[in-house]
């Protein structure tokens, strides 16, 4: 619908010539067919097709309008840090624009998820050196213990080690868990159907990255217990062995 309010104002265009250097009457023509096209693709859902058209337009004609379809095409691909960019160059090229108030409010929404995206991603790199770190470590101490054997067997740290990467995984879930309720409770209070969309779309992900964190760190942890546990018997039975061999 919102390119409909552009191709009147391009229509409108070609009928006043400007003062200042404008398209040619074939360039505006031109941009007509190109919004026409990327509308068409918009509204089947051909974003990444749409785009192109768009940039290629406003690159004839740069009307702010464009700018803001552009935004709208660039959101529907899930290319957040663009739409923001559009946005906020369509504010900038039409600072009285009647819609100014959502706008902002829709590039505060955005920048919003781009932040909770970029957080989720230190989170995932931070769980992921966690489990490197501790696989090293576990190495390290199983190189150690091949070339100096003790004298007598002592409980190794290494299953520890695991169980609370383990506990760290599922902490990590917990807090994916919570973002997903947030999106969700987003989705449900949202007023237009795209942003529901999109706040459901990511309270999926955060369930999904819940869901995987959760079984993860429950292996690793219910793992490492059992291999803690199961070390330390063995390490008793073993003195069993010697106290029985005495008699």
């Amino acid at each position: 619908m919102y390119f409909r309010a552009f191709l009147l104002a391009i229509a409108l265009s070609l009928a006043v010539p400007s003062a200042l250097a404008a398209p040619s009457k074939k360039e505006r023509a031109r941009v007509v067919q190109l919004v026409k096209e990327s509308a068409a693709h918009y509204e089947a859902g051909r974003f990444s097709e749409a785009i192109p058209l768009l940039r290629e337009a406003y690159s004839i004609e740069p009307n702010p309008t464009i700018l803001y379809n552009l935004a709208r095409a660039y959101e529907g691909q899930g290319d957040s840090k663009s739409a923001v960019e559009a946005y906020q160059k369509y504010l900038d090229e039409a600072p009285k624009a009647e819609d100014r108030g959502s706008v902002e409010r829709r590039i505060a929404t955005l920048s919003r998820q781009l932040d909770e995206k970029a957080a989720l991603e230190r989170e995932r790199d931070l769980a992921a050196k966690r489990a490197a770190d501790a696989r090293r470590e576990a190495e390290r101490a199983e190189r150690e213990k091949k070339s100096a054997p003790p004298p007598k067997h002592e409980p190794s740290v290494v299953p520890w080690i695991v169980a609370g990467v383990g506990a760290a995984v599922i902490g990590g879930g917990a807090f994916f868990g919570l973002r997903a309720r947030s999106k969700h409770d987003d989705a449900q209070s949202a007023e237009l159907a795209r942003d529901a969309a999109n706040a459901n779309d990511e309270a999926k992900t955060f369930a999904l990255l819940a869901n995987i964190s959760f079984a993860a760190g429950g292996a690793l942890l219910v793992g490492g217990v059992s291999w803690g546990v199961i070390d330390r018997s063995a390490g008793s039975d073993a003195r069993g062995v010697v106290v029985t061999g005495r008699f």
